[in-house]
């Protein structure tokens, strides 16, 4: 009995410390298990915070944030959680970590340029665009710099990915699956509920009252361009017959002449100074366009743009279609203009006009290369096509319009149709003060603000003097003119969106920009505005020139109820749908885009002493490579009939050359063979 008793005593004791064990154990893993979920709890707050501060410039604005909108900032720290958790299903947990934050560091970073140079956060859409930002960031630094700069992070990367690859973790699944639930729901739960914001004419706040990561998310979710509900070929026939049977009337417009030669100065940036609320000035920083406010026809157009993405401007004015109804920051330029021909003013005037654009900057920049031919303009002169092009500050000076629009005209046997986009007065605009300012700006705001403000009327002061230039060119010209001369959007200045301004100017209208209507024929003033897509038919009606479907439409129901519906139906037609408005035929056909004002050849390939050769021919300039059997070889612009190759081209050497843009090709290469 009683060595039962030590056996039941003992069983006893070995199951109370198993137990016991067993108990620790479980204790074990749940510490284990609340430190790693924590750790990336507190890891996900560090990232929503940092990333705040960094998007406000401010740590207390990042404090009032989380006070007044705790919801919508647990949002942000629930979707970093929630991509962070994804970690969990590695192994290599800290390595996936370390690529999170590196995409973080990334889109902050973008996020951060993007708000310096146009006012306006990163959003989806600006993904499509990445390659323009990279060329662009290689340009402004140097690919030398960009190469040593991307090596020090690569080896850093390197080394912090050798160290965190020797830890190894258990996985979680069921942890990261329910965080990226938990992230999906909350994110769909907030836009339902309408706490994320999503509006095309407050980009530059969204971000602020949603914060970085809902704002971008949101972006991302809108992007989906939609199919009108009502859309169908009966729909659109409907839209033909009343054209049909409309009855046009272009003779509205007093003094309207025939012939008349039309340019276009599409101004990047441009306001009036004297519409900012609290600001004055020591002088007049656009006298020379105020004059002509004074002398001709004037007003306001409507822009759905702000900061920047100046194509989304061109495409309205050029094509009469609207983006309305199309997503936030959606770009036909990076899209169906780069393969699709689509109605526009230099199809209409190519029977009797030469159509030319003319842009001093990079050609392939938001595909213009490309679109222009979808476009109708037989002629491009971009940057790679100009010679000795001057700078100011970070972007070409505006000054080349004064030679290349007279140039044009000269040259020109038919009346012309120029496009002409200007580039100098293009952000960022810097907030330190200029020493021997030509413009002071005087309000009660801070000082960089100010500043922000003077270095940007010294940009707009000198291309007010250019356009005057031109005007007194065309004040000269016999034949008669129209210049319409616009701004693409307002400019990124700090002063219109800081929230001292905003909220003592709650109805500021930040997307309107003003226009003037020169011409020197005597056309009556009357000051009207109007929307960027209506502009291209008030042109063809002051040049008494026919126009296509879409012209007819705004000339026909532009008072009438159905006359956006009609928009919205078209726009989706001719970009996105089967084309009925034109009974499912290409009503256009691209055209053989011509580059450049000089013949581009070469004539002669000549050996000169130090071992080099000298290529001779025309249209040569700063952009121009040469290619020696395939690979670029060095070589020195000297003048537009001569480049210098710092090496010996021989007898059956191959020899291109070509110029180049952000990151190919502009026009048609030059391809021979070499000489002795």
């Amino acid at each position: 009995m009683k060595q039962f008793a030590r056996v039941c005593y003992s069983i006893g004791k070995m199951l109370k410390l198993n137990i016991l064990s067993v108990a620790g154990r479980v204790e074990d893993k749940t510490k284990i298990k609340i430190k790693e979920f924590g750790s990336c709890i507190v890891l996900a707050l560090g990232i929503t915070i940092f990333s705040e501060v960094i998007s406000r410039n401010s740590f207390m604005d990042t404090i009032n944030f989380i006070i007044n909108r705790p919801v919508l900032f647990l949002g942000n720290l629930i979707l970093i959680n929630a991509i962070l958790s994804i970690a969990f299903i590695f192994e290599h947990r800290l390595l996936a970590y370390v690529n999170a934050m590196l995409l973080f560091v990334i889109l902050i970073v973008a996020h951060k340029i993007l708000l310096n140079m146009r006012g306006t956060p990163l959003v989806f859409a600006d993904l499509k665009a990445i390659k323009f930002g990279i060329a662009i960031l290689a340009e402004s630094v140097g690919e030398i710099r960009l190469i040593s700069y991307l090596g020090i992070v690569m080896i850093l990367y390197g080394i912090i990915v050798t160290v965190v690859s020797n830890y190894r973790y258990r996985r979680r699944v069921l942890f990261s699956v329910m965080n990226v639930l938990l992230g999906i729901v909350s994110f769909a739960l907030l836009t339902r509920l309408g706490c994320i914001t999503s509006n095309v004419w407050a980009q530059n706040t969204d971000y602020l009252d949603s914060g970085i990561y809902c704002s971008f998310l949101s972006s991302a979710v809108n992007s989906r361009i939609n199919r009108p509900k009502n859309y169908s070929r009966n729909s659109v026939e409907e839209i033909i017959i009343n054209e049909e049977n409309g009855h046009l009337n272009k003779d509205e417009i007093g003094n309207a002449q025939d012939n008349v030669n039309i340019v276009l100065l599409q101004i990047e940036a441009w306001m009036d100074p004297y519409d900012i609320p609290g600001l004055t000035y020591s002088k007049d920083p656009i006298p020379n366009l105020h004059a002509a406010m004074s002398n001709y026809t004037s007003g306001k157009i409507d822009v759905e743009i702000f900061g920047g993405a100046t194509v989304n401007t061109e495409f309205e004015l050029l094509t009469g279609l609207p983006l309305d109804y199309r997503p936030l920051n959606d770009y036909p330029y990076l899209s169906t203009l780069t393969y699709k021909t689509v109605e526009s003013l230099p199809f209409y005037l190519n029977e009797n006009y030469q159509t030319t654009a003319i842009h001093n900057y990079y050609g392939d920049f938001y595909n213009r290369d490309k679109v222009f031919k979808n476009l109708g303009f037989e002629r491009f002169i971009s940057m790679e096509m100009m010679q000795d092009v001057e700078y100011e500050g970070l972007y070409p000076s505006d000054c080349i319009f004064t030679q290349y629009i007279p140039w044009v005209f000269e040259e020109s046997e038919e009346k012309d149709f120029v496009f002409s986009i200007f580039v100098q007065s293009h952000g960022p605009y810097y907030t330190s003060s200029i020493e021997y300012p030509q413009i002071k700006t005087n309000g009660n705001f801070a000082e960089e603000l100010l500043n922000n403000v003077d270095w940007y009327l010294l940009a707009l002061n000198s291309i007010d003097s250019y356009i005057g230039e031109l005007f007194d060119y065309f004040d000269k010209y016999e034949e008669p003119v129209i210049c319409f001369v616009y701004g693409d959007h307002q400019p990124a200045l700090n002063i219109l969106n800081d929230k001292d301004f905003l909220s003592m100017n709650l109805d500021y209208e930040r997307y309107k920009v003003p226009y003037i209507c020169y011409n020197n024929f005597g056309l009556e003033k009357n000051n009207l505005d109007m929307e960027a897509y209506q502009v291209s038919n008030y042109l063809l009606k002051l040049s008494n020139n026919k126009g296509g479907r879409v012209t007819n439409i705004h000339e026909l129901f532009n008072a009438d109820d159905k006359y956006q519906s009609y928009l919205e139906l078209l726009t989706w037609d001719i970009l996105n749908g089967e084309g009925y408005i034109y009974q499912n035929k290409p009503s256009y056909q691209n055209v053989n885009t011509e580059y450049g004002l000089l013949p581009f050849f070469c004539s002669d390939v000549t050996i000169v002493e130090n071992e080099c050769t000298l290529i001779t021919g025309s249209g040569f300039n700063e952009f121009c490579r040469v290619k020696l059997n395939g690979r670029d070889i060095d070589v020195t612009y000297q003048d537009s009939h001569n480049l210098l190759v710092h090496t010996v081209v021989r007898e059956n050497d191959s020899l291109e050359i070509y110029r180049k843009g952000l990151y190919r090709t502009i026009g048609e290469s030059i391809k021979i063979g070499g000489k002795k």
